[in-house]
């Protein structure tokens, strides 16, 4: 569970670090952290450059598999393609309480590997966030493409021709909604395909058919199969609901800011509210109607080898497909409870 008092200290520790240290501008996120938590403008004598880096925060060693040389941290397929597709530099930055010291990383396809199921990245303990990282991020700001939105939103200046591209974005929203309503639609089939399964193979039994006669073997054979095509399903459908939720949810936010700030549109923020109250809900029951079926799959014998390695990579893929939806839903939670603070 997130200790939002050691997540709070972080980033009030990073950001005196950058505004003593650094002498740059830090500025939390102006309305929501959803994935990123603080824009950091750079400066030069002092004078502000208009030139952003964006950085997550995350305060101790609790948030890392901690090794001899980094700090590893474990990615969603959600926060990569969100931080992927943020269009500014973007850096994790890992504050240890205990020794009152912050490490960083620039997030880029470089530097996030993929595991099984997820993406990791690795905070070199060398790469102690002071005033001596200032050349290294001057030069990753140099490196990378600048998203204008963000100075534009802050002097007030997004075009419509721009606000209709963000509203057009809002639509992936639309498509990740489908796509959570594929993934249950997939469970129910597995479902059916469990229980038809279960009931032949229960027939030999009465029958007084061994494990090793064909006919058993080659209904546990079927069904492993049908059990690995659907998991295939899955495991492509969750790409999609990830890449996205990720571009639909950062419209969203951009959409809160331009009508709390600018439009003062309540009827646009209301709609939006319901629309992520909505997919909460729908996420929620699809995690539960997977965790159910888990607990199915999981009482599956063992003494079959097809079963068994289509049981376990089964698990695997409902295990990720739960934890991405779980990340969205703190994303989806997060940016509601921020409009229905605006709202009142």
């Amino acid at each position: 569970m997130r200790d939002s008092n050691t997540e709070r200290i972080g980033i009030y520790a990073t950001a005196l670090i950058f505004t003593k240290d650094l002498k740059w501008i830090f500025r939390e996120q102006p309305i929501v952290d959803v994935g990123i938590d603080a824009l950091i403008e750079e400066t030069i004598s002092s004078n502000p450059t208009g030139q952003f880096i964006a950085a997550q925060i995350k305060s101790g060693e609790g948030n890392f598999h901690v090794g001899p040389n980094h700090w590893t941290y474990y990615v969603s397929q959600v926060h990569y393609h969100y931080w992927l597709n943020f269009n500014l530099p973007v850096v994790i930055i890992g504050y240890f309480p205990k020794t009152e010291k912050a490490f960083w990383e620039v997030v880029n396809e470089e530097k996030l590997k993929k595991t099984k199921t997820q993406w990791k990245i690795q905070i070199p303990k060398s790469k102690e966030l002071n005033s001596s990282s200032i050349k290294d991020l001057t030069d990753l700001i140099k490196g990378n493409t600048q998203d204008d939105f963000i100075s534009r939103f802050l002097n007030g200046e997004v075009t419509d021709l721009e606000f209709n591209d963000i509203l057009s974005s809002a639509n992936f929203f639309k498509v990740a909604r489908e796509s959570i309503s594929r993934i249950a639609e997939l469970i129910t089939e597995l479902g059916k395909i469990a229980n038809r399964n279960t009931q032949q193979i229960g027939g030999f039994a009465d029958k007084g058919y061994t494990e090793f006669d064909k006919r058993v073997m080659r209904s546990i054979k079927k069904y492993s199969l049908s059990m690995n095509s659907v998991r295939i399903k899955l495991d492509k459908e969750v790409l999609v609901f990830s890449k996205n939720y990720s571009i639909g949810i950062r419209a969203y936010e951009k959409i809160l800011y331009l009508n709390f700030h600018f439009n003062k549109d309540y009827k646009v923020l209301n709609d939006y509210y319901l629309s992520l109250v909505d997919l909460f809900e729908t996420s929620k029951n699809t995690i539960d109607q997977m965790k159910y079926f888990r607990n199915s799959v999981s009482s599956l014998p063992t003494k079959y080898a097809h079963l068994k390695k289509s049981k376990n990579m089964l698990t695997d893929s409902i295990n990720q497909i739960i934890e991405e939806l779980k990340v969205a839903n703190s994303m989806n939670e997060s940016l509601a409870k921020s409009i229905e603070d605006k709202l009142g």
